[in-house]
């Protein structure tokens, strides 16, 4: 799977399992020189292993090392808090309702981080 602007990683899952993907795709990503800020957007069908693979603890054990680019999340589907809940517990993230306010959110990180001259 190449690394693209967006990845699209559920081709990928179809064949794996979708938190090795996501482990893997995010490690990419968080390597890559050329990405400043990530948007994961996953669907949230049904609550359980079953229903839709938890991924907050390979979201926790990606960014437990020293990670500098922010990290927004976005769980679409009726049973989203329960991920959302479970990302919040993460400090390295930020979990947002929708894809426009993760990115605004960044956006507005950006602009600070430009202000304040943080890199």
């Amino acid at each position: 799977m190449s690394i693209d602007n967006p990845m699209d990683l559920w081709p990928a899952s179809m064949s794996h399992d979708y938190r090795d993907v996501v482990r893997e795709a995010l490690s990419a990503v968080l390597s890559d020189t050329n990405v400043d800020g990530i948007v994961i957007y996953t669907v949230c069908s049904r609550p359980g292993e079953d229903g839709f693979p938890n991924i907050a603890p390979t979201i926790k054990q990606v960014t437990s090392g020293n990670v500098t680019k922010p990290i927004a999340i976005v769980g679409h589907g009726p049973h989203a808090d329960i991920l959302v809940n479970r990302l919040e517990k993460i400090s390295k993230v930020a979990a947002f309702p929708t894809i426009s306010r993760a990115v605004r959110a960044l956006a507005f990180l950006r602009r600070y981080c430009k202000i304040s001259r943080i890199k």
